[in-house]
This record gives structure tokens, C-alpha cells and sequence, in this order.
């Protein structure tokens, strides 16, 4: 209705003004996003804990926020990278097959226990044990289907026991670096 009409003429308005401002006019908030992307941003997940020895510290004590993405170790949290044959089923398996070596294949086993004792995914207690962590605002991940959106809309509900996180800490956990 007219309302809709309205809108539509607004959002034209607006997209008007900002194709006629100078590239100047247009990059100053557009850079000051992206230093805030930058900064906010960090790569935090189960097998990728260095935030915990370098910045979650500062972050906590200057009320800032860290959006984390590539929480799901670019799905192999998700148990579906578990032999180098499975690398093939999909474009991101390439970037995962670090991940199989070392602590990889024993954290998945870890979670495989919790999963079958909480009746829940593998993915909603990766970003679970995520969204624990102090300083962590939110965890991006991605789903390519509505099953996989479930299983990570499941992890909003999940509320880990200490005893879980720890378990998953004492799996998951890395050396600090000495300064």
C-alpha cells in the first residue's frame, strides 16, 4: 500500500544521495567500519585459541567485543571432515586438513561424548563453548541448509557445564607463548 510505496521512494531517496556523494564523502565512514571490522574480527575457535593468550585480556578490560569467525574451523568442528577421504565434499575441505592432525581428531571425540549425552550437534557445542568464553560478543558460522541452521540456532539454547568446558578446554587448550 501506500505505506510500502513510501518506503520504496525513501530507500531511492537515500540511495540517490549516496551515489551523488563524492568517493571522499563515501570512504571516510566505510574506513572507519572496516579499522572497526579489523580490530573486532578474530579467527577463535576450539583448535584456534591464541586470542585467549594475546588479546582477550585487553578486550575484556576496554569493554570490548570480539565477533569471532570461522567458529566451526571451517566445518570441521562440525564432525564432517573426520578422514582425508572426506576433504572432497566441499570447497572448504582443503583448508581443513591441518586440522586432522594433532589435537583434531581427539577434540572431535570429546565433543562426540557430549553430543550424545546432550542430544545435541556437534556444531551447536562448538559455538556453545564459544559463546562462553569471556569477551566473545558472537560467533559467526555459516549453514548452507536449513538443517545445518538448525544445529547452529541449537547453540543459542546450549548452556555448557563447567565440567563440559573443561573438558573441551583441557582438549582444545595451547601453550602460551612467553614474552
Amino acid at each position: 500500500g501506500a505505506a510500502l510505496h513510501r518506503t520504496r521512494l525513501g530507500l531511492l531517496d537515500r540511495a540517490d544521495r549516496i551515489a551523488h556523494q563524492s568517493d571522499r564523502e563515501i570512504h571516510r565512514p566505510l574506513r572507519r567500519l572496516d579499522d572497526r571490522v579489523a580490530i573486532g574480527l578474530r579467527l577463535v575457535h576450539l583448535l584456534e585459541r591464541d586470542f585467549e593468550h594475546d588479546l582477550q585480556r585487553l578486550c575484556i578490560d576496554r569493554d570490548l567485543g570480539v565477533i569471532t569467525f570461522f567458529g566451526l574451523a571451517r566445518g570441521y568442528l562440525t564432525g564432517k571432515y573426520r578422514s582425508i577421504d572426506h576433504l572432497s565434499k566441499s570447497r572448504r575441505g582443503s583448508g581443513v586438513k591441518g586440522y586432522m592432525e594433532g589435537k583434531g581428531p581427539q577434540l572431535l571425540a570429546v565433543m562426540d561424548a557430549i553430543a550424545a549425552d546432550r542430544g545435541t550437534s556437534l556444531a551447536a557445542i562448538a559455538l556453545a563453548w564459544l559463546m562462553a568464553k569471556p569477551g566473545v560478543t558472537a560467533p559467526i558460522a555459516s549453514a548452507t541448509s536449513v538443517d545445518q541452521l538448525a544445529e547452529l540456532m541449537d547453540a543459542m539454547e546450549l548452556v555448557l557445564s563447567a565440567e563440559e568446558m573443561r573438558r573441551l578446554d583441557d582438549q582444545s587448550s595451547v601453550p602460551k607463548i612467553l614474552s
